[in-house]
């Protein structure tokens, strides 16, 4: 029984959303993998800004030990003493943004993988971040 091709043409466009469907899985693969790993990057390097972060808030603790050192002993001013003092302001609070983007990172792999990784204490993640 002739058909008109219909059946032929059926099947074409069936191969056709087959091949269709198999490239864009394939780009949504690619794009979780990128995702994923571009999460796991920022959050290395959030960790190593923290660590910076922490090291610079050790010094500027020191270096406003030493100026208090040195103006109580009058041998330094009260603008040495004030500079110390600014610094460790601003030290610690870059380090409370660098604690901040730790979270934020940790927050965004584990949406990425679609749970909590081992070590977080997290039961429910929600990400709302501004690109």
């Amino acid at each position: 029984m002739f058909t008109g091709f219909s059946v032929d043409s059926r099947i074409h466009q069936a191969e056709a959303r087959l091949r269709a469907a198999q490239a864009n899985r394939k780009e949504t693969v690619q794009r979780v993998r990128f995702e994923g790993q571009r999460a796991y990057l920022d959050l290395g390097t959030a960790r190593s800004l923290e660590q910076a972060a922490r090291a610079q808030a050790s010094l500027a603790e020191e270096s406003l030990r030493l100026a208090t050192q040195r103006y109580g002993a009058q041998l330094g001013n009260f603008l040495d003493l004030t500079v110390a003092e600014l610094s460790l302001v601003r030290s610690k609070q870059a380090l409370a943004q660098a604690v901040y983007d730790v979270m934020i990172a940790r927050a965004t792999l584990d949406f990425v993988v679609g749970a909590p990784l081992p070590g977080s204490t997290r039961t429910t993640v929600v990400v709302a971040r501004a690109r």
